[in-house]
């Protein structure tokens, strides 16, 4: 069979596909994304786009990236063949036929309704005038504020900027959305635009659904307040972060308007940047690295980094960018996963800009797991930068050595202990290229 027509065959399997991994395709289920922890279904198959959707998140996925992300594939080649032995689909060049896939069967529930709305969405100075009225009228506690100074090393300057406390209580919600009216001077069309809000149509109410925590502004490449992330006080529903969003309203005929932020990515411009981008994961290692002048991207969750290109070309526009760090936890010396996935977008940027110099920051895991651990533990002059591509090749190299030494024989069939056990084997075997690098 040729191409075109195996693909147009595949496309349409989808809800074949979610149905063999037990999902039931009339209900929500939990996003498949591997960086969204979802605990309440927010993931639907779209029948009218052909495509799952996240509401939370904001990803968005057809039969290839499904696979994809159970598979941990690296090549669209490979997830190709992938589905194809999993339908009996025989391509004309295919050049080998491999191992049929045994299909695994979904790690997580699915559940609940179906809606076709297409969510409209507020543009960029709409959602930046709204976000930044937020901050300014939902001041931080005095336990936030210390725990930013203390905890994170925030200066009062980034805290004014970008941190503030969203009211969860009802009876502080009406006052709070009738200022955010007055200072924006938006009505309730617009604003249930805006990813966050919604309105209930028996009450015909804005209202919007934040849990208690630190709200923070995620900004993009020009400085616009474009996406609201939360801290939340305490992780009792197993997650410390969540996006301030109304995706869900879409599924509901009780709400009007609704729409998710999805993945956005962070940016910190300082002043006075170095020629020079750190990418990282989180907002308070974009903060700490800033602070030494350094443009910093943040991706939550380390494998939203597809469309980081486009984030670099633009800066590259505005500053003479040269050198481009990789600055993860220092426990990728240790994760397959994460070696894997790093190592991939490494070599997507490297692709788009063949003549950036790209170095991993590595230090010893015992100096803190995070970079902004590392620094405030003092050790900021420990941290070694390796060429990238050496690094993932010394690393991946060394995965066989602790394999063969240690007597594992597959990490896939590696049972938790073992895997904890050979995960620290790694990452003391890795580290050991720090003392030659």
């Amino acid at each position: 069979m040729d191409r075109r027509t195996a693909k147009d065959i595949l496309l349409s399997s989808l809800p074949a596909y979610l149905e063999q991994n037990g999902i039931n395709i009339n209900k929500k289920f939990n996003c498949m994304c591997p960086e969204h922890m979802d605990n309440t279904p927010s993931m639907q198959y779209d029948k009218r786009r052909n495509i799952c959707h996240c509401f939370s998140c904001g990803a968005n996925a057809d039969i290839f990236q499904l696979i994809e992300w159970q598979y941990n594939t690296t090549s669209f080649e490979e997830t190709l063949h992938i589905a194809c032995d999993m339908f009996g689909i025989d391509l004309d060049d295919r050049k080998h036929k491999e191992n049929k896939i045994k299909m695994k069967p979904a790690k997580k529930k699915w559940a609940s309704k179906v809606s076709q709305k297409e969510p409209e969405k507020a543009d960029e100075y709409i959602r930046n005038k709204v976000y930044q009225a937020m901050r300014d009228i939902a001041p931080l506690t005095e336990k936030d504020i210390r725990y930013l100074k203390e905890v994170r090393r925030l200066d009062d300057k980034r805290i004014k900027k970008d941190y503030f406390r969203i009211p969860s209580e009802s009876n502080k919600k009406e006052t709070f959305l009738r200022k955010l009216k007055k200072i924006t001077g938006y009505n309730n069309d617009t604003l249930k635009t805006v990813p966050g809000f919604f309105v209930n149509k028996s009450t015909k109410k804005l209202d919007y659904h934040s849990e208690d925590g630190i709200a923070i502004l995620i900004r993009n490449v020009n400085g616009s307040a474009y996406a609201v992330q939360i801290r939340h006080d305490t992780t009792e529903k197993g997650r410390r972060y969540s996006w301030f969003s109304s995706g869900f309203a879409v599924y509901d005929e009780n709400l009007d308007g609704g729409c998710s932020p999805g993945a956005a990515k962070d940016i910190i411009i300082p002043q006075n940047p170095k020629k020079c981008i750190c990418i990282t994961e989180g907002r308070f290692k974009s903060e700490i690295l800033s602070q030494y002048n350094n443009i910093v991207i943040s991706i939550q969750g380390v494998s939203t980094w597809k469309g980081i290109n486009e984030i670099i070309s633009e800066i590259k526009e505005r500053y003479d960018i040269t050198v481009l760090f990789m600055m993860f936890d220092s426990d990728v010396m240790g994760n397959t996963q994460l070696m894997h996935t790093l190592k991939n977008m490494t070599i997507s940027i490297k692709a788009a800009f063949p003549d950036m110099l790209i170095a991993v920051g590595a230090w010893k895991i015992e100096y803190g797991k995070g970079i902004d651990d590392c620094i405030i533990n003092g050790y900021l002059k420990k941290v070694k930068f390796i060429d990238a591509m050496s690094f993932f090749s010394t690393c991946e190299k060394n995965i066989d050595v602790v394999m063969r030494e240690n007597g594992f024989k597959s990490l896939k069939k590696l049972k938790k202990e073992a895997q904890k056990e050979f995960k620290q084997k790694l990452q003391s075997t890795n580290e050991k290229l720090l003392n030659s690098a």
